[in-house]
């Protein structure tokens, strides 16, 4: 089933190359964001829009593991698998490819990221792409809430990719411009066709786009004969965004010469008869001291691309260390209706019988951690605002602050760690000191009473 004709398909195939660190051991979306997989969140996302089942593209050397994360997380949503060789490293065009080739797209459909989070309603979007019948609804945030985070392992500010977003400043629906920051020097080259339909143009450094597209299915026949285009986001987007500005197809009707494949992306446009007519009466109302009170929003363009830019909801990628140490802290404030408390297991027994006095004094765990059900905590440990993953160990006299310590780690006694992430099956030694740090997974700190800043244990440079 999909809903409103849109299948959902969530990309989940991606190797984690911006953040090697984190992912040695272990898929990019499965990384643990609470007490939940990371590629959890989009699906609770489709779920809540009242989509009934999923199609996830993943690396087939990854499948099993990601099926078995998943099992018995979703009760109202089919999950489905399409598995793309490891050697093959497809793009997310390229993704879209197979699918079509393969026949597993029906209809429109929504892409969303496995490293997306947000908790803007998909339907909104859905009702969007219904009414205005665009060839493509984007998700954009207006602000990057990652942009004053830190980044464990690394001094100074984040380095953010920034894109250049434009909107028409009359129909501020009407994406006009899409393009990443990197691929311009100084001057941003704009097209006297877009400029003669759009005399002012709004962009904008600051927006982020989440990775959340409704596009039509039409648009994957054009995609066959196109080699060049790989992403979604870097090739296929700003290209239909530039297309708009196009007002005629290449020939009558959408007809070709000797049976040839329609390559020319305005001899693909299918429009419905219905829309055809609402799209010559498309108007849009303008501020009530414009000289024109109603202006038809590009009537001859057979392409259009519009974009949801809510104001209060947030979004944020996981796809760099720092969008995914945000992600865990801001976890409670984008998702507050999920439950993220767990009981965790009696304290540990006492290292050192003999040098605790007295009764023994329980952990003190701070409001908003989320600490798995199976972690083992010691006396006199601290935790303020920090994710604990399942099977852990951690000592007596510890401190643990603003930090993500994944599954199966263990802290001897005495340790402090800030701000820091800590991957699975690490170890760290009695009394070390570790501050925005990244203990990569089955790394163990052995040295006691040492103290680590900003750097990643030991220095990584593969990853999936």
């Amino acid at each position: 089933m999909t809903v409103l004709d849109v299948q959902a398909i969530v990309m989940a195939a991606g190797r984690g190359s911006r953040m090697n660190e984190l992912v040695s051991s272990i898929p990019k979306c499965l990384l643990p964001i609470g007490n939940k997989p990371m590629i959890y969140y989009p699906i609770h996302m489709l779920e809540l829009a009242k989509f009934s089942e999923v199609l996830i593209c993943v690396l087939e050397t990854q499948e099993r593991s990601i099926r078995e994360s998943l099992a018995g997380l979703f009760m109202n949503i089919k999950l489905d698998f399409f598995t793309i060789k490891e050697e093959e490293d497809l793009g997310t065009v390229d993704t879209l490819k197979s699918l079509n080739e393969k026949q597993k797209i029906k209809t429109d459909f929504l892409v969303i990221s496995c490293d997306t989070l947000t908790n803007f309603p998909l339907v909104h979007l859905l009702n969007l792409f219904r009414v205005h019948d665009p060839t493509l609804a984007a998700l954009i945030s207006p602000t990057d809430v990652i942009v004053d985070g830190s980044t464990p392992g690394k001094k100074g500010k984040p380095d953010l990719e920034k894109d250049l977003i434009g909107t028409d400043p009359v129909n501020k629906k009407r994406l006009v411009f899409f393009q990443s920051e990197l691929e311009f020097d100084e001057d941003v080259p704009l097209r006297i066709g877009a400029l003669r339909k759009c005399s002012k143009i709004d962009l904008s450094n600051t927006c982020l786009d989440a990775h959340v597209y409704i596009l039509k299915r039409w648009v994957l026949n054009f995609l066959k004969d196109r080699k060049k285009f790989k992403s979604i986001k870097g090739d296929l987007i700003p290209y239909l965004i530039d297309k708009q500005f196009d007002t005629q197809p290449s020939k009558p009707n959408g007809s070709t010469k000797h049976g040839q494949e329609k390559t020319n992306l305005l001899d693909c446009v299918e429009t419905e008869p219905l829309m055809k007519i609402l799209g010559s009466l498309d108007t849009l109302y303008v501020e009530k001291n414009s000289p024109t009170e109603i202006r038809k929003e590009y009537p001859d363009s057979l392409i259009k691309c519009i974009a949801s830019i809510p104001k209060e909801d947030i979004s944020i990628r996981c796809n760099t260390v720092t969008g995914y140490y945000e992600a865990n802290k801001r976890l409670r404030a984008i998702y507050p209706n999920l439950n993220f408390d767990e009981k965790h297991e009696s304290p540990l027994p006492p290292s050192n019988p003999s040098s605790t006095s007295g009764p023994p004094v329980r952990p003190i765990i701070s409001d908003g951690c989320t600490i798995a059900s199976s972690v083992k905590i010691g006396d006199r440990t601290s935790i303020k605002k920090s994710s604990i993953g399942s099977n852990c160990v951690i000592g007596e006299k510890v401190k643990i602050t603003n930090s993500v310590i994944m599954d199966d780690v263990k802290i001897q006694d005495g340790c402090v760690i800030q701000g820091s992430i800590i991957c699975s099956k690490a170890i760290i030694g009695a009394n070390v000191e570790i501050k925005d740090c990244v203990v990569t997974a089955d790394y163990e700190v052995a040295e006691t009473s040492l103290k680590f800043s900003n750097e990643v244990l030991p220095s990584m440079t593969t990853g999936f």
